[in-house]
């Protein structure tokens, strides 16, 4: 199904088939498991030779060996059990760099010998056994890395404080046992959940913090018991795994060559010149024999993963018994907080596939709760009713997340891979499982807006700075009963900052492509913040704003307004069960008719604005606003490279870039010329684009359709459908690629123009970079701000200010060196031959690279700045002292990524 457009004020869902939409996922989601069932059909299955992936510096990637220890990890151990002193902590920030250093010279070469060490087509059993040794050698180097360092580190602290290495010694030795194949298994192996090290969530700060001081010794020693048995454990279960990976992936490779042989036999037989029925049968004996590979693959994780899933299985009820001592140690709120994190790390991959069990860390009851009692305009009274509130949610989720742990991890693959088109239905067992597992998913998620909802009404009109609402409509709506049933999501931008489509110089960066309804009409203010680089101010405000206010009436609403809202009426009917194929002929067109409207209304508005502000209407001023609708071009979801550069709107690079007025209005003056060139592509490009759209939404209701209960698939239809859907992925991320080329290309050369100064210019293109690729310049991921925050303090000593402003500079370089060594890496839309996959895979590792070293760099410059103010005045900086909050953050920055870990 299409994507639901993000800015759409009423949505539909898509219609719950009964073996098409999963339990308790959403709609895409939902696409992107059936997506993954139909790749295996056709042969392409998990064992391709590009997922082989052996990368160091890729550590938030599917890894075959274990990478360094990161700094964030290394800093938290450090603090928990030996407490160094600025200058220990130093010497030992020394010794890791040469760690990382090592680890990035002699290890990595290594590790990416060995991701490339399959060699093209299907690895043979000789081949699988050579590699899984090199990931067990090189595996034990890491070791040998590890140990030489922390012997460094300890040499660097009297003896009287060492004992505590040796814990951090086996907190690194469960962390690599639990890495590379142990981490992936569970994926490979069909589901039965993820091993979770409890003792090192026992170890975060949010537990240790709030133990009370005088039972902080009892927690302690019931901290070190759960080590040792989790380490034991976590040996047992790195074994277990590498034990059953060789027959396991032996199997699966047969598996997958016998997939792409009946492909390639249903492919030449429907080619071969005889009659139609001879063709037929090739299809359907290809179909036999794929669903037959897939019956047997499940037979094959099923065996091959049974020991690993009763050792996770295992480990759940021991975790989950070690936390029930911990019962009078710790607050309530505390281990509520560590039995949901526990559940819901526990179900791991089998959470989204099966049942979406868990907490959405973006937009988490407890993250907003917090955010709430920071902000001091939310009255006082609704601030002291939130506890109390969290505290109920907080139990009714923990009790329905450990259900939902127990269910998943009770499930084999044939849960997973009987709802793949044309297999059979799960059993009168597993099928009773599934549907407690969706009862629980629904309870939950009734749990979360029943709080949310409680929360708007404590807030009264403040509650939309925080919650947004949504309507579900279609079979989904009202708790799946069919018609429409409200939706809070939490707003997640950041306190204190707005989004980055809340810029006033954004106007509407809604893909035009892909909308569902009108965008809303610029504003005054809007208008204002583009042209200020003119000279146009605050004494002109009331002229725009009437100027503006006439025009929304006669032109946006009378027009554009209009058309929005066929659109719109059309896109709710669009997921009906019934639906008028024509539906869609008539949301493409609206989409179109819209599109022609807003570039119409965009040239009347200026018509307008011009002459009153003393302008022309082709000058460059009015040119500044037209451009703004470049961001119109955003590529549609789920579409493109994933770190491909988006369409800059000019208006908004000067604004960021806070450069004198004159220069911002220069950028556009004295190249007016080739920014009214580009203005006359977009109508061109924007048509393209939703074309585009056009052909991506009727691929998507094949497929589904195809997918759903029909046991009649026409699988040469659906094998067409799916390659001209990855054509389709490629040449909107070319399209989109080229679109930001021209656009960059146009306002470098308008940078340089408008100023001579390197400096002025490295801030427009810094400001540039920023825009195009706010994947890869995430606040979170940057201390430049924390740095000038800390320069900000008043009582710092000349010294302090002195180092401070050294690392300022230092770290500034390091950053922007790293990403723009990122930016040049984004990576390209993959084709379909092996040489691109390896391609691709080569760049992805690069990139994957530069980001560490970059991430490292961050969290060793917050980590000197706290040493350098000291623990009180540190708190005094949003986000230098890692919280609860920025964890959420960065989880939901990341993405669902079964592989990463909290701390890398």
């Amino acid at each position: 199904m299409p994507a639901r457009p993000a800015h759409a004020r009423s949505v539909a869902s898509s219609p719950a088939h009964r073996r098409t939409s999963l339990p308790g996922l959403g709609v895409s989601a939902t696409r992107a498991l059936l997506a993954f069932l139909r790749a295996l059909v056709l042969g392409l299955a998990i064992l391709a030779p590009a997922s082989f992936t052996a990368v160091a510096g890729a550590q938030g990637g599917p890894q075959m060996v274990p990478g360094p220890l990161t700094t964030k990890r290394l800093e938290r151990l450090l603090k928990l059990y030996v407490s160094p002193s600025a200058d220990e902590a130093s010497a030992i920030d020394a010794a890791h760099a040469s760690y990382l250093e090592r680890f990035r010279t002699e290890l990595e070469p290594e590790i990416r010998a060995l991701s490339g060490s399959m060699g093209g087509g299907m690895p043979s059993r000789q081949e699988l056994d050579r590699f899984l040794r090199e990931s067990a050698r090189l595996g034990a180097k890491v070791g040998e890395a590890d140990a030489a360092f922390l012997a460094a580190a300890e040499a660097a602290v009297p003896e009287s404080r060492r004992a505590g290495f040796e814990r951090i010694r086996e907190a690194r030795e469960r962390q690599r046992a639990l890495s590379g194949l142990a981490r992936m298994a569970p994926m490979m192996f069909g589901g039965g959940g993820s091993f979770v090290d409890i003792a090192d969530l026992l170890a975060r700060d949010a537990v240790t913090g709030s133990v009370p001081p005088e039972r902080r010794a009892e927690f302690d020693a019931l901290l070190r018991q759960q080590e040792i048995r989790t380490l034991a454990q976590a040996r047992g279960y790195g074994e277990a795994v590498r034990k059953s990976m060789g027959d396991f992936l032996e199997e699966m490779v047969a598996l997958q060559n016998e997939m792409m042989e009946s492909m390639r036999a249903a492919s030449e037989g429907a080619g071969a010149g005889g009659g139609e029925g001879d063709a037929e049968k090739a299809a359907e004996a290809a179909q036999a024999a794929s669903i037959g590979a897939m019956q047997r693959m499940m037979e094959v994780q099923r065996k091959h993963g049974a020991t690993p899933r009763r050792q996770i299985a295992a480990n759940f009820a021991a975790n989950k018994s070690a936390l029930s001592q911990f019962s009078e140690i710790v607050p309530e709120t505390a281990l509520l907080d560590l039995r949901i994190d526990l559940a819901t790390r526990s179900a791991g991959m089998s959470r989204l596939m099966m049942g979406a069990i868990g907490v959405d860390l973006g937009a988490d009851p407890r993250a907003l709760a917090r955010r709430l009692r920071r902000d001091e305009s939310i009255s006082a009274e609704a601030r002291a009713a939130l506890p109390e509130l969290i505290d109920r949610w907080r139990r009714e989720q923990a009790a329905l997340t450990e259900r939902g742990a127990e269910l998943s991890l009770d499930l084999d693959p044939s849960a997973l891979m009987s709802f793949a088109p044309g297999m059979a239905a799960p059993d009168a067992a597993t099928q009773a499982k599934i549907e407690e597992l969706r009862s629980t998913g629904e309870k939950a998620e009734s749990s979360n807006q029943r709080v949310f909802a409680e929360i708007a009404q404590l807030l009264g009109e403040d509650a939309s700075r925080y919650l947004q609402s949504y309507e579900m409509g279609g079979e989904q709506g009202a708790a799946g009963g069919g018609g429409t049933r409200r939706y809070l999501v939490v707003d997640s931008s950041e306190p204190g900052e707005a989004p980055a489509e809340a810029d006033p110089t954004a106007i509407n960066s809604v893909s035009l492509a892909a909308t569902a309804s009108a965008p809303p009409a610029p504003t005054a203010g809007e208008i204002l913040a583009v042209l200020a680089p003119f000279g146009v101010d605050e004494a002109q405000s009331e002229l725009v704003r009437v100027i503006v206010e006439d025009w929304r009436e006669r032109e946006w609403n009378a027009r554009v307004a209009a058309i929005g809202e066929r659109l719109e009426a059309a896109w709710s009917k669009a997921f009906d069960s019934n639906v008028d194929p024509s539906t869609w002929g008539a949301i493409h067109a609206a989409r179109r008719e819209l599109a022609s409207a807003i570039l119409a209304a965009d040239s009347a508005l200026c018509a307008d604005l011009a002459p009153a502000l003393g302008f022309t209407v082709e000058g460059p001023e009015m040119t500044a606003v037209r451009l703004v609708r470049l961001a119109s071009l955003k590529p549609m979801q789920g579409f493109g490279a994933m770190d491909g550069a988006r369409v800059t709107n000019p208006a908004r690079v000067v604004a960021l870039a806070r450069v004198e007025p004159s220069v911002a209005a220069d950028v556009f003056r004295k190249s007016a010329d080739a920014w009214s060139a580009l203005l006359a592509e977009l109508p061109s490009w924007l048509e393209r684009e939703i074309e585009r759209q056009r052909e991506f939404d009727e691929l998507s209701r094949v497929s589904t359709a195809s997918a759903s209960d029909s046991d009649d698939i026409d699988w040469e239809k659906a094998r067409r459908a799916g390659e001209r859907y990855g054509e389709l992925m490629r040449e909107s991320a070319r399209a989109s690629a080229e679109n930001a080329t021209r656009v960059t290309e146009t306002l470098d050369a308008a940078i340089a123009a408008a100023t001579e100064s390197e400096t002025v210019r490295a801030q427009l293109r810094r400001a540039r970079l920023e825009l195009s690729h706010p994947e890869i310049y995430r606040k979170s991921d940057n201390a430049s701000h924390q740095i000038e925050a800390a320069l900000g303090i008043e009582d710092l000593a000349d010294s302090e200010r002195a180092r401070l402003e050294a690392l300022a500079a230092d770290y500034a370089a390091a950053y922007d060196a790293f990403s723009e060594q990122i930016v040049a890496l984004a990576l390209p839309a993959p084709g379909t031959g092996e040489t691109d996959w390896r391609e691709y895979q080569r760049v992805a590792e690069e990139a994957n690279n530069a980001r560490f070293q970059r991430n490292e760099r961050t969290e060793k410059a917050r980590a000197e700045v706290r040493r350098i103010l000291g623990d009180e005045r540190a708190a005094r900086i949003r986000g230098l002292v890692p919280d609860e909050d920025a964890a959420a953050r960065a989880r939901r920055e990341r993405g669902f990524d079964p592989f990463a870990e909290d701390d890398d």
